[in-house]
């Protein structure tokens, strides 16, 4: 029988299917392959198939979650020590912080890290760091702050129009405004409603809302990219509703909310109410899931984290406002 050679947009539709910490290792397989896993159009269609995954960050040890599945009847995951203090994640790039010392940005798969320099000129990717979001009410977010298309946004509320609404941050600009409305309504409460941002599907906007009054747990989402749509005309589309008796209460919630959408299924990660345990939970429907990460930590850093072929940049430079 005739054997022959792939066609090359075949070979890379199925290697950009393949999970990325697979790939790492076929680097060493030919010369073709070794470029292409550099190929920045590749890596991007790479990033888009990638299932996320969770990093939680604990006092002494770093945990992976490698696979998150409604059906599981467990979470399987890796655990290594840590010396760090907090993590957050941008573009696929993860930043570890050090108690009063510094950044190191960091991609897993890779396997590669780079220090915060501060004697690096003032090119690449940028820090914003404030010391007191009061003397910059912008800043003064009532969620998570979330990375998109090089941007920072988060949820916040002005007390004099008694209206939620979400803030920006341009890094190009360096200027922070006013984007866009949640699908909260006008005149209400600045304590009615717990919203938490993610990034849905890589380019658009998942709005996690809970009322304090009736615990009644939505999921939003942007109905186009966030890049093409003006600030003034972002339309949120209802993806789901949640009534579940034992689902988590959102506000008070001291190490933070991480979630991401996937198969119309909402996972997220935070702490199981006031006892500080980590937990993920698992909802669709009228189904939810608790799973406990260890044996329970006083404060516990995490975020939503793509496997990805991103190498780490060789320059970044920071913003204090």
């Amino acid at each position: 029988m005739a054997s022959g050679k792939l066609p090359r947009e075949l070979e890379e539709e199925i290697l950009s299917r393949l999970p990325p910490r697979s790939l790492v290792r076929f680097r060493s397989v030919c010369k073709h392959w070794k470029h292409l896993f550099n190929d920045k159009r590749f890596i991007n269609n790479s990033l888009a198939r990638a299932r996320p995954q969770f990093i939680i960050l604990t006092k002494s040890k770093i945990y992976s979650t490698i696979e998150v599945n409604e059906l599981a009847s467990e979470l399987h995951f890796e655990a290594k020590k840590s010396t760090y203090t907090r993590i957050t994640a941008c573009d696929g790039l993860l930043f570890r912080h050090f108690w009063m010392q510094g950044v190191t940005i960091w991609n897993p798969c890779l396997r590669q890290e780079l220090g915060y320099d501060t004697t690096k000129p003032e090119k690449g990717y940028k820090i914003l760091g404030y010391f007191d979001s009061l003397d910059w009410p912008m800043l003064a977010g009532l969620g998570e702050y979330v990375s998109l298309n090089g941007n920072l946004y988060w949820t916040s509320y002005n007390e004099e129009t008694r209206e939620y609404f979400l803030g920006s941050f341009d890094f190009s600009t360096e200027i922070s405004m006013r984007f866009c409305l949640p699908p909260c309504g006008k005149h209400v409460s600045g304590s009615l409603y717990k919203l938490v941002l993610t990034v849905f599907k890589g380019d658009r906007f998942a709005l996690l809302k809970q009322s304090r009054i009736s615990r009644n747990t939505e999921v939003w989402v942007t109905k186009e990219k966030i890049n093409n749509c003006n600030k003034d005309d972002v339309v949120w589309l209802n993806l789901m509703t949640l009534s579940i008796p034992n689902f988590p209460s959102l506000f008070n919630q001291f190490s933070g909310i991480r979630y991401f959408i996937y198969d119309k299924t909402l996972i997220m990660c935070c702490g199981a109410d006031q006892t500080g345990v980590a937990c993920i939970f698992i909802a669709r429907g009228d189904m939810c899931k608790k799973i406990q990460i260890g044996s329970g930590f006083d404060h516990f850093s995490h975020c939503v984290y793509l496997p990805n072929l991103i190498s780490v940049p060789s320059e970044f430079k920071s913003v204090q406002v």
